[in-house]
């Protein structure tokens, strides 16, 4: 997740233990950019081109 949220200008990552669940979630690996969005039934989501606001 790292890799995908950028901090804001003068803003520093906070610094948390090794093996810690801040550590996990900073370090998860994300499906890449443009990914399918697939339902917990294996089905594709059915609105794949980001959040709905944008319309």
């Amino acid at each position: 997740m790292k890799s995908r949220v950028n901090l804001p200008e003068g803003f520093e990552r906070a610094i948390y233990p090794e093996g810690s669940f801040e550590d996990y979630l900073r370090n998860y690996a994300l499906k890449p950019f443009g990914s399918k969005i697939i339902n917990y039934d294996n089905s594709e989501y059915y609105w794949q081109q980001g959040p709905y606001w944008h319309l």
